[in-house]
């Protein structure tokens, strides 16, 4: 979202709720307008409409000539210490230009934030920008965590071509730096009791059956159910998405949901037994998947309380930038416990 932090003239917006029937092209028009140009009927309901979860909740904030901006809370569910809960994501915030100070933003977050006062939500989270933290901040809502990207990276002619003005000689480093990442990765041991395959076709219960065994050790995480993957990622009509499983004796002991954009791969979720070795072949495949189709960098964004976090920076993975993450609750228990959240765990 785009709400400035400077505190500009005060505009009084009408925040009502939205209707998804009633509303359908309005919303779609003011997200395409206002926040991205992929908003249309197919995205609209996907995330609005199809998730197992319900419905998402949406108000739309009016001016004196129209739609203005509009917020969303898309219902999500956690498992708390093992304990399935109702919660929620927040996201496609936006506000048109014209009223983008604090005021109205303020305005549309608070309405936003009624699923937790009202009992629909236990605790909603978002991953804001800085200027939606100016937002938080007037609502005395603070930083609950954040979101670290970790990156591995997988070969070097980026970042060679960034510092070496000869393509020759570039081209003769990056062979060098090339071959020494691989032989990095070569010499990490491989487990092989773990089987790690391209998952295809939808998720069957065994992902519900793993994600009710496990989940009680990562503190707070969304509750990863077969119904729940299927839409978040096979059914996701925007980002395109690859699944890899890791198995022993055949049994699910993990997978991971991958993303590729041009030169850069990225891990969107990685879930399972915490077991070193499991992560370690899941990671050994996508890297050796990701580096064959020519990506420089692979990047898992995390919150440091994830079981996987110290696990993977003995995988060659360095912390970059991050960003903030916010956890609105009335319970005491959500606030001041370990989340463990990744980059799938948005909104998109």
């Amino acid at each position: 979202m785009m709400a400035s932090s400077r505190a500009g003239h005060a505009t009084h917006l009408a925040i009502r709720p939205a209707d998804l029937r009633v509303d359908r092209d309005v919303l779609i028009r003011t997200l395409s307008q206002y926040l991205t140009l992929d908003s249309n009927a197919r995205r609209f309901d996907w995330l609005y409409q199809e998730n197992p979860a319900g419905p998402a909740k949406v108000w739309i904030a009016e001016g004196a000539h129209g739609p203005t901006g509009v917020g969303a809370a898309f219902p999500r569910r956690l498992m708390v210490q093992g304990v399935e809960i109702s919660a929620c994501v927040l996201g496609d915030f936006c506000i048109a230009p014209e009223h983008r100070s604090l005021g109205p933003a303020v305005q549309l977050q608070r309405a936003c934030l009624e699923p937790i006062h009202s009992g629909w939500a236990a605790a909603a989270y978002d991953f804001p920008s800085e200027g939606m933290m100016a937002v938080y901040r007037r609502l005395r809502i603070a930083q609950s965590t954040q979101l670290i990207r970790l990156a591995k990276p997988l070969r070097a002619d980026r970042t060679v071509a960034r510092h070496v003005r000869s393509k020759a000689a570039a081209r003769g480093l990056s062979a060098v730096a090339n071959w020494a990442l691989r032989m990095r990765d070569l010499s990490a041991r491989d487990d092989a009791s773990t089987s790690v395959e391209l998952h295809a076709g939808p998720c069957g219960d065994e992902f519900t059956e793993l994600a009710r065994r496990v989940s009680a050790a990562y503190g707070v995480c969304l509750f990863r159910s077969a119904e729940y993957l299927n839409w978040r990622f096979h059914a996701n009509p925007l980002a395109p998405c690859e699944i890899l499983t890791a198995r022993r004796e055949g049994k699910l002991v993990g997978f991971a949901v991958t993303a590729l954009h041009e030169e850069n791969g990225s891990m969107l979720d990685l879930f399972g037994e915490i077991d070193e070795r499991m992560v370690g072949s899941l990671v050994q495949r996508i890297t050796d998947r990701m580096r064959g189709r020519g990506v420089m960098t692979l990047s898992v964004p995390m919150t440091p309380a994830h079981p996987f976090f110290p696990i993977l920076s003995g995988l060659g993975f360095h912390p970059r930038e991050s960003c903030p993450v916010v956890v609105a609750t009335d319970r005491k228990e959500l606030a001041g416990a370990h989340w463990s959240l990744m980059a799938g765990d948005r909104d998109l």
